[in-house]
């Protein structure tokens, strides 16, 4: 396991595989069933592999499921 001073590395074949299956799709399906710190975690390691638009796309699927008060809720105008 990896200390702080030593980060994990993710080989590029094994984080290419996670966004293919990890897509908008399942974002669209899903994200709305995570918590906001599931989501966040997701979103923490997608950005880690650094995919962070694949991190704002599961956030933003996940806003739309969040009720007033939740930390992604977007009022709608």
């Amino acid at each position: 396991m990896p200390t702080p001073d030593q980060p994990m590395v993710i080989p590029a074949d094994v984080a290419d595989n996670f966004t293919d299956h990890f897509d908008d799709d399942l974002a669209h399906d899903l994200a709305t069933l995570l918590t906001c710190s599931e989501v966040e975690a997701l979103a923490d390691l997608l950005t880690a592999m650094e995919r962070s638009g694949l991190a704002e796309v599961w956030i933003d699927a996940h806003a739309d499921g969040d009720d007033a008060g939740d930390l992604h809720h977007r009022p709608t105008t």
